[in-house]
């Protein structure tokens, strides 16, 4: 029974290892994560407790790499904001129509790519949103393991006696 939850937590931490894999998490296995080996030695509540520690901090990475780019799409748009502020500023200090046709242009072309990055900007904060929500549920998951195992301490030292 306990080498068949042994596996189980191993299987848990090789799915999130493909998970956070395929996101773009590295270093999962080895010295960063949870190796088969170093689950082999332990009980089952460690075992556990080792996965779920290695799943919030992995989160907690890849949180802070997705606040990173969306702050980076931020000044990107705070740039291409400032440049529009700009060419509308030319525009309306020119009176030569080929020039006007120019900025008219480059007005535009920049208008699309603000909306396009307002549109990323959108789905990278849902990714956002949903990885804290990972983030604090694992967090919540082993607040809870860590409380049921200091609950459990007591009744075990009360049944010795």
């Amino acid at each position: 029974m306990k080498k068949l939850l042994c596996l189980l937590a191993f299987g848990l931490a090789n799915t999130f290892s493909l998970q956070a894999s395929a996101q773009g998490v590295n270093n999962v296995g080895g010295a960063a994560g949870v190796s088969s080996s170093q689950l082999q030695g332990m009980d089952i509540n460690s075992s556990f407790l080792a996965v779920q520690t290695n799943r919030a901090k992995l989160l907690d990475e890849q949180l802070n790499r997705e606040m990173q780019n969306v702050q980076a799409k931020n000044a990107k748009m705070e740039e291409l904001n400032t440049q529009l502020v700009a060419l509308r500023l030319a525009k309306g200090k020119t009176t030569d129509p080929q020039t006007i046709a120019k900025l008219d242009n480059q007005i535009k072309d920049l208008s699309t790519q603000i909306d396009t990055l307002g549109s990323t900007q959108q789905m990278d904060m849902l990714r956002l949103q949903s990885l804290s929500n990972k983030r604090n549920e694992a967090n919540d998951i082993l607040t809870n393991f860590k409380k049921k195992l200091a609950d459990e301490k007591p009744g075990i030292i009360g049944n010795t006696r």
